[in-house]
């Protein structure tokens, strides 16, 4: 998407989620991968970290380059 509105946007799937679990040593099984993503889905703090951090680089990104 090439749009100069917006920038920054992430996206998930469950081959990040897979590639988690196998970094960590656990079986990237379909039933893992499921929990897992259900956990986040339903885990309202998982957006507003996304969020904190967006803010946060956003800050950093002013320090650096006015301040």
């Amino acid at each position: 998407m090439n749009n100069n509105k917006w920038f920054g946007m992430v996206r998930w799937c469950n081959d990040d989620i897979a590639g988690k679990l196998e970094d960590m040593g656990i079986e990237a099984s379909e039933e893992n991968i499921a929990a897992v993503r259900k956990n986040c889905e339903n885990n309202k703090y998982f957006r507003d970290t996304m969020i904190e951090a967006g803010w946060d680089m956003i800050e950093e990104a002013i320090n650096e380059t006015l301040g």
